[in-house]
């Protein structure tokens, strides 16, 4: 596997039912006038089997139930899961080989195909994903959290006082696996209620509009923009916060931001990262917007969340 000590030895294909593990070969020639032969033969390093999974809930990647990434939802909302697998070893394994799943049982996990190369091996380096939905449930309900895992978290303070979903997601393949957690948790009383969100093609970019209802709390917005559902890839398309109106109670606030950079013919999923006045950042989201042509607008609704 290292071609630096490997030199000009040759190197092919083998050592493997599915023949596709480094393999060393040389051939014994023999020579004599009128006739000759060839036999070669081969050997392999260890098999050192390694894979690795990474879970992300709507986007964020989220193992610790405290941290800052940590998304938030209201009960009923749609809840997106990823699961990237990477074979992190030398042996290649078949998709029957791989197992993937979670510790939430109602989840229905679907291999993504086009994750694959084409040829149905995860080989050595290779990444396959998976997905699967569900409805965010109210995590102050114990007859809906009965069948699942929560946990106190949801505090990037440290205080850990609040209920937060958590379920672990696993891979095997012969001879190894792993595992990674990943948290979601209910809105606060404190978030903004977001009326709408509206994407629409302007001259110069993507045109984002919301409206708030209530931000007794809020200081202020910043818009996230990436082209895959994974917060961690987003860039800020507001490099100044968008500032709420302090003070304004319950009154309706409308807020207009023009994105700039967004790509023609490409989908984009953006987040409000809402930020507290206690520096508390929450994130809402993802909504996604294609920009076909001039002529299209996109409407979409964020869940909404109520303060007393």
């Amino acid at each position: 596997d290292d071609a630096a000590a490997t030199g000009d030895s040759t190197i092919v294909p083998g050592c493997s039912a599915t023949g596709t593990r480094n393999t060393y070969e040389n051939v014994g020639r023999v020579v004599v006038p009128g006739d000759e032969d060839a036999d070669p033969t081969h050997y392999c390093g260890p098999a050192n089997p390694a894979v690795d999974i990474e879970k992300a809930t709507n986007g964020a990647d989220a193992d610790d139930p405290a941290g800052g990434d940590v998304p938030t939802t209201v009960p009923g909302a749609t809840v997106i899961w990823s699961y990237v697998v990477t074979n992190r070893g030398n042996v290649t394994f078949a998709r029957d080989d791989v197992t993937v799943a979670d510790s939430d049982r109602t989840l229905a996990l679907q291999w993504v195909a086009s994750s694959d190369d084409g040829d149905g091996l995860l080989s050595p380096g290779e990444s396959w994903r998976y997905g699967a939905t569900a409805t965010a449930l109210d995590l102050l309900d114990p007859a809906v959290t009965s069948g699942v895992t929560v946990v106190d978290g949801c505090d990037a303070y440290g205080t850990g006082t609040r209920p937060t979903y958590r379920n672990v997601a696993t891979v095997t393949v012969p001879g190894a696996d792993d595992r990674d957690a990943s948290h979601y948790c209910n809105l606060t009383p404190t978030a903004v209620e977001l009326v709408g969100f509206r994407a629409a093609p302007v001259n110069n970019g993507i045109e984002l509009s919301w409206r708030t209802a209530v931000r007794a709390t809020t200081l202020g917005f910043h818009v996230l923009r990436s082209p895959t559902p994974h917060v961690a890839d987003a860039v800020t398309v507001t490099p100044t916060m968008v500032m709420a109106e302090l003070g304004a109670g319950d009154g309706m606030q409308a807020f207009t931001v023009t994105d700039v950079d967004a790509t023609p013919n490409t989908l984009h999923y953006y987040w409000l990262a809402e930020i507290e006045l206690s520096g508390r950042r929450i994130i809402h989201g993802p909504v996604t917007a294609i920009v076909y042509d001039p002529s299209t607008g996109y409407l979409m609704y964020l869940p909404l969340a109520n303060k007393p």
